[in-house]
């Protein structure tokens, strides 16, 4: 019962949201946003295999969009976009955990945790390239998230010793 009042609610605002041109998954986190309390807990609880599967057939056709004729123009932008990024990440991540306190150690762990995300970018190019934007967009998008994707865990190799460096001495 619970399940298909969540899932009517949604039906409900997604189409609001459309008819006043506002993307329906917005109006999907909309209502995610505005649950709370008891019911949140048990929505989550019945929901969460059906993220899983739906976030995987979001990924599978956000690929079956992209033509790979559109990749090689859009890698060294990507590439410039996601070392950037991969500074910004790592510094805010540093600097936040300085803030709270953290010792040089956790500050490195931290800066370098957000790295490999960027999935948000795939949601953002596919709801652009659903709107008829730049074809290119969703190349750009995967060539992005894929090199963040292979530069974290690298990276989270490359940290760990300092971090482990950092503790022992106490720095």
């Amino acid at each position: 019962m619970v399940l298909l009042s969540v899932l009517g609610l949604i039906l409900i605002v997604a189409g609001a949201a459309q008819q006043l041109h506002i993307s329906a998954p917005v109006g999907a986190f909309l209502v995610g946003v505005a649950l709370k309390g008891p019911i949140a807990k048990r929505i989550r609880e019945i929901l969460r295999p059906l993220r899983d599967l739906f976030a995987a057939i979001f990924f599978l056709f956000f690929g079956l969009q992209i033509d790979p004729a559109n990749l090689p123009p859009v890698i060294l932008p990507a590439l410039g976009l996601s070392l950037v990024t991969t500074l910004t990440k790592f510094i805010s991540g540093w600097w936040s955990a300085h803030r709270s306190g953290a010792g040089k150690a956790a500050c490195i762990r931290a800066g370098s945790i957000l790295v490999t995300h960027g999935e948000f970018s795939i949601l953002i190019a596919g709801i652009g390239m659903a709107a008829g934007l730049e074809s290119q967009l969703g190349a750009f998008a995967a060539v992005y998230v894929l090199f963040l994707s292979f530069l974290g865990p690298v990276m989270a190799q490359i940290v760990k010793p300092l971090s482990i460096v950092y503790k022992r001495l106490h720095i």
